[in-house]
């Protein structure tokens, strides 16, 4: 299932990224897996918010066919990549297209999304543990992976880690 989101006040993908951390637990509690994607027809109006019964983030990514063409990342690259951070790192797809993803390492709300520290809200929100990657390093594999980011995205590797820090988690995208 998924619904259209309308744009009204320019930040379709924010409103989508709080719908999805307040209910993605709940959700995959019950078999499903609530995530973003477009549908490459043009941004910005092309947002959706989707649930899929069953479906595990590699097989969202599958379904989506997501990639990196350019530099030369298929979709199965993609995916072993995805894959190997899961061993990791306690991970969550949060969205993906053809060429862009944004995954999430989630133990308490990132700031932009109205981040608290409260032990209950921590006790009943939260997705993951403290398995969360130090950005710093965890900056380099990014970077070798999708050297976009630091090319077009973000200005620089520090400017991508603080993003990182900001929001618990990185986007991905290739040109």
């Amino acid at each position: 299932i998924c619904s259209f989101w309308a744009d009204k006040n320019g930040n379709a993908d924010e409103e989508i990224n709080r719908i999805i951390y307040r209910n993605k637990l709940r959700y995959r509690d019950s078999g499903y897996n609530l995530f973003h994607f477009d549908t490459g027809s043009g941004w910005p109006d092309n947002n959706y918010l989707a649930v899929a019964k069953g479906k595990t983030d590699i097989d969202i990514l599958r379904w989506r066919g997501t990639n990196g063409t350019n530099p030369g990342i298929d979709n199965d690259a993609l995916i072993a990549k995805v894959e190997e951070w899961q061993r990791r790192y306690d991970l969550v797809l949060w969205g993906c297209g053809a060429d862009w993803m944004r995954i999430f390492f989630i133990h308490e709300a990132p700031e932009y999304l109205g981040g608290t520290r409260s032990a209950k809200w921590y006790e009943q929100s939260r997705l993951w543990d403290t398995r969360t990657p130090k950005f710093r390093k965890f900056a380099e594999e990014v970077i070798e992976f999708c050297p976009d980011l630091v090319l077009q995205v973000y200005k620089n590797k520090t400017a991508l880690i603080k993003e990182m820090e900001r929001v618990n988690g990185v986007y991905f995208w290739w040109d």
